[in-house]
């Protein structure tokens, strides 16, 4: 299965996933919402160290992005109870994704095989204009593999903040800190909790 790279529009349809307090929503809904456009953070597993860094990251952060017009979102293949758990106990401010059938996963592209998370970022860019929803709700802007700091970092460069460091890169090349974007494919790839 061919998965979405940079550049991409987003396909409307898309599978629905729930939120960390059980409700449903799909990326289509929720970049209506947004001012500009939404960064995805994904994550393996709720409350284990490396996906508590990332989050807290997110979180410390998340003012930053919405006064640029970015919502920021964590999308992993725990259940809302777990998610739940792990947004309470972290103070996260922003709404958790949950796709425990990795079907979002596998059309995004950061599906690790057999079911897991490959430790990514996505920036989607909302498509401007009361059709998009009839057309294409955004387009990727950027999708890569990135530790919990270079997940911040990427998306930092991408949404434009101040202070953003340059060094992220795509297309299959390494960036500062020796990850790798996502292959075009929807290949499995590395994501350890």
């Amino acid at each position: 299965m061919v998965s979405l790279k940079d550049g991409d529009l987003l396909p409307i349809a898309l599978p629905e996933v729930q939120t960390h307090d059980g409700g449903k929503t799909t990326l289509t809904a929720i970049l209506a919402k947004a001012s500009k456009g939404i960064v995805i953070f994904a994550y393996p597993k709720a409350s284990t160290s490396e996906c508590t860094t990332q989050a807290c990251l997110f979180r410390d952060n998340y003012t930053a992005f919405m006064d640029a017009g970015y919502s920021v979102y964590g999308l992993s293949g725990d259940q809302p109870g777990a998610n739940e758990k792990f947004r309470n106990k972290q103070n996260l401010t922003y709404t958790l994704l949950c796709d425990p059938t990795y079907e979002l996963h596998e059309k995004l592209g950061i599906k690790k095989s057999p079911k897991g998370t490959i430790r990514s970022v996505i920036i989607i860019e909302k498509t401007p204009g009361d059709n998009a929803a009839v057309t294409h709700p955004g387009k990727i802007l950027r999708k890569t593999k990135a530790s919990a700091l270079m997940s911040l970092q990427v998306a930092k460069e991408v949404v434009g903040l101040d202070g953003a460091k340059k060094e992220a890169d795509v297309g299959g090349k390494k960036d500062a800190a020796g990850d790798v974007a996502l292959p075009d494919a929807g290949a499995a790839g590395e994501g350890a909790a």
